[in-house]
């Protein structure tokens, strides 16, 4: 499968985090893989957002899960975006930004 045409808002990666944050399912995996992906692409402002609910949280989620959400949880918080986003919000993927 192929990654390279998906640019989605970050507010829908942050949707996809609330979503996986308390499930028990394989959709967890996957969000938390394309959180750490694209954490330098985030705002620090969802960046703080999503290390507070997962502290918030740590002591009820799935055990399984929580070392990845640990992992994110230990993610350094930009001061600004490392990698700019587009007028419309949606993140820019790696092919994009040769272009650019």
């Amino acid at each position: 499968m192929s990654r390279e045409n998906i640019n989605v808002p970050e507010s829908i990666l942050f949707y996809a985090f609330r979503y996986a944050l308390h499930r028990k399912t394989y959709a967890v995996k996957d969000v938390q893989d394309e959180i750490i992906i694209n954490w330098s692409k985030l705002s620090p402002n969802i960046q703080e957002r999503i290390q507070k609910e997962i502290n918030e949280d740590i002591a009820q989620l799935n055990s399984i899960d929580k070392p990845l959400w640990d992992a994110i949880c230990k993610l350094e918080i930009s001061s600004m975006p490392i990698r700019s986003q587009r007028p419309e919000g949606r993140l820019i993927k790696e092919k994009d930004e040769k272009k650019q």
